[in-house]
């Protein structure tokens, strides 16, 4: 291309004609469609001049020569032999040394047939190092069978697969590799490896290729299955694009202040009745104060949910989480944003078990 068209080269990217503005590699990472010389947003011909170095100067220019041999291959043949034996009689001296090993530990996998994969040499330098993270699933957020659906590293043919989420099963197990840009599995300590990719970037979330700009894919013909295998494309805002790098361990909801009761000032029954967390159902319930952890409540750092001293749970009513307190020490507990509060009516029968609701 030097030898017809002129332009400049920088970080082995050719600069400076109408169309490369946004020709390079931090563009490219932005966008694949910055890895195309662009006029106007569209992919176009960059508009460079025509390369008129000569030698010696003024003699023909070095594009008319090109032309000449494209149109020509007679002279192109002609010239070429009398330039191959010139260099062969004028040798090399003493001045080669040997260039650097290029091929030694290096991989070059072969694409699925037909798939148009990425044909990606790497250097094997040893395995990536995982950072000391807690390891978490690249789980998508999309499902065609209503099951969560997670990647996961088959060990026995080296494919990333879809399958059905199970708690702390090691393969499907994720963490980052120590330089950010691989996703090593729990249970091989191998790479994430999808249409020949190996280095991912997780935004918006996305896992995105860091090279190609393709995001992973998991849409197998609108049927998510267990052993569906994830491919890229080209990112799109699909629901099948979408995921989320979900901790393995949930982190405990922070709390601040004092524990506290949340007590009624009203009792049908002549007894203090309190709000506990039922320990096997999770549900609110109200209960004769006897001081257990389960009756004991602190406010989210949030300042918006009670978190339950022994289950780390938040007050749930009515599917409402999201709480605001009008008085103190008494008052009603409003759902946050609403008149609508919390309410132990039950018939006017106040009973151990009886489940508040919101009105």
């Amino acid at each position: 291309m030097g030898l017809y068209k002129k332009f400049k080269v920088a970080n082995s990217t050719p600069y400076d004609c109408l169309g490369l503005e946004d020709f390079r590699l931090e563009k490219w990472k932005e966008n694949n469609l910055y890895t195309w010389p662009l006029i106007n947003g569209r992919v176009a011909e960059p508009q460079c001049p025509f390369q008129d170095l000569a030698e010696p100067s003024g003699s023909e220019p070095l594009y008319t020569i090109f032309e000449d041999f494209a149109d020509n291959l007679d002279h192109w043949v002609r010239d070429f032999k009398s330039s191959f034996e010139k260099m062969l009689s004028n040798g090399y001296g003493n001045t080669l040394v040997p260039g650097p090993d290029q091929w030694t530990d290096v991989t070059c996998p072969r694409p699925n047939r037909w798939s148009a994969d990425f044909a990606i040499c790497y250097k094997n330098l040893g395995q990536p190092v995982p950072q000391d993270e807690v390891p978490f699933y690249i789980e998508s957020l999309w499902t065609s069978n209503g099951l969560t659906m997670v990647m996961q590293m088959n060990a026995t043919t080296g494919l990333t697969e879809m399958w059905e989420l199970n708690e702390m099963q090691p393969n499907q197990l994720w963490r980052w590799s120590v330089s950010g840009d691989q996703l090593i599995n729990f249970a091989t300590n191998t790479t994430l490896n999808i249409a020949n990719q190996q280095h991912w970037r997780f935004f918006d979330n996305k896992v995105v290729g860091m090279y190609s700009n393709d995001a992973i894919d998991c849409y197998n013909g609108h049927s998510q299955v267990n052993g569906s295998i994830p491919t890229t494309w080209t990112p799109n805002g699909a629901a099948w694009q979408q995921f989320q790098l979900r901790p393995s361990v949930v982190p405990p909801i922070e709390t601040t202040g004092r524990a506290f009761f949340i007590q009624s000032d009203w009792t049908s029954n002549g007894l203090t009745m309190v709000i506990q967390q039922n320990t096997e159902s999770g549900l609110a319930e109200m209960w004769e104060r006897n001081g257990d952890l389960n009756q004991l409540w602190k406010w989210a750092i949030d300042g918006q949910r009670m978190i339950n001293e022994q289950s780390n749970q938040p007050l749930l009513v009515s599917g409402n989480e999201n709480w605001n307190f009008t008085g103190d020490p008494t008052g009603g507990m409003n759902v946050l944003g609403s008149d609508t509060c919390i309410d132990c009516y039950n018939g006017h029968v106040q009973a151990n078990g009886s489940n508040p609701s919101v009105v």
